[in-house]
């Protein structure tokens, strides 16, 4: 490369260690720890370990920031941006994902041309999988624009499943139109709806906004069988009553679990009471006045709702315990059959009448 040639990248650059003498400084320090790693390393090496030298300096320069280097690698061996960094502390991965990891916006832009977007690590995450995690929204979007959304990783979550359980509403938003969000996955067996209302992170009501009106509502788990209400009230988490309540509105508050116990009977197992009082509205009426009769009134805060609900219980358990015999109406033949009973005095009192 001839003197302050510009590469395929539009760095201008030399192959003159001077050009990247803070760059070489820093790299000192780190070939020290490797040679500490592998004595001999540098030893008579040969084309394919002078490819990894230059692969080990290029990850160096991304983790450090250093762009022009970087720059530099690629245009004198492009094939290492789509070769694994074994130096890596995190999980083995390309410098793509180091880029994600370390949020360098720059460092992806300069990288991606040379990359296999969709390249997983040795824990199967993607670089999209990556930057949802690192919650850097502009990062996001441009891996979302060359990555494939349907991968998953080694626990067979994708990008659906990520951003949901860490709370991304805007990446679910993004995500929703080119993703299953009925799939359950993982060794939990949760879909995304599931992941949005069990984890504390980022912004839960809203991914669960979005996911209700495309998700199975009612879907109960393999094992337990809970409903997503069922694991609102089996958990302490903040907003716990905002997502009761979001998800009473499109939710069936009373199938029942594989222990026999629909939301409200958990919450009273539970003896969480707030809880149960929002979910006595949407519950059998019968079951609202059994927990009544076995916990006390004064177990549940006394609102409208219950009260109507206690009304209703009780009326509908007082009606199956005593029968009611209802009148039928006569039929105008049995009229004009009573009447030709009567004495002749009531019968000319009614003519009188009509």
């Amino acid at each position: 490369m001839s003197e302050r040639q510009k590469d395929p990248l539009g760095a201008s650059s030399t192959d003159t260690p001077e050009a990247f003498s803070e760059f070489i400084g820093s790299w000192a320090q780190e070939q020290q720890t490797l040679d500490a790693h592998r004595p001999g390393r540098r030893r008579a090496l040969t084309p394919e370990q002078r490819q990894e030298e230059l692969l080990l300096q290029a990850g160096h320069a991304v983790r450090t920031g250093h762009l022009d280097f970087l720059k530099w690698a690629l245009s004198s061996a492009p094939q290492i941006a789509r070769l694994i960094d074994p130096y890596t502390v995190f999980g083995q991965h390309t410098l793509l994902a180091q880029a994600c990891i370390d949020e360098n916006l720059g460092m992806v832009r300069a990288l991606l041309p040379f990359s296999d977007p969709n390249a997983r690590d040795s824990r199967g995450y993607t670089p999209l999988m990556i930057t949802l995690r690192v919650k850097h929204m502009e990062l996001t979007r441009e891996m979302m624009a060359v990555s494939d959304t349907s991968l998953t990783d080694d626990a067979d979550r994708t990008a659906l499943d990520i951003a949901a359980a860490t709370g991304r509403a805007d990446c679910v938003e993004a995500l929703l139109p080119v993703s299953n969000p009925r799939r359950m996955s993982g060794n939990a067996k949760l879909t995304p709806l599931r992941r949005a209302t069990l984890t504390d992170e980022g912004d839960p009501i809203g991914c669960m906004r979005l996911l209700l009106p495309v998700s199975d509502i009612d879907q109960r788990h393999p094992i337990s069988g809970h409903t997503a209400l069922h694991d609102v009230v089996s958990r302490t988490q903040r907003l716990q009553k905002e997502r009761l309540v979001l998800l009473l509105e499109a939710c069936d508050a009373r199938i029942k679990n594989n222990d026999g116990l629909t939301p409200l009977g958990l919450a009273a197992r539970l003896e969480r009471w707030a809880l149960a009082d929002i979910l006595s509205e949407r519950s059998d009426p019968h079951e609202v006045e059994q927990i009544i009769q076995t916990h006390g009134e004064e177990k549940l805060p006394v609102t409208a709702a219950r009260l109507a609900a206690q009304a209703i219980g009780r009326m509908s358990l007082r009606t199956a315990a005593e029968p009611v015999l209802i009148k039928q109406p006569a039929s105008p033949s049995h009229e004009r059959a009573e009447e030709s009973a009567l004495p002749n005095s009531k019968k000319m009192g009614m003519g009188r009448a009509r």
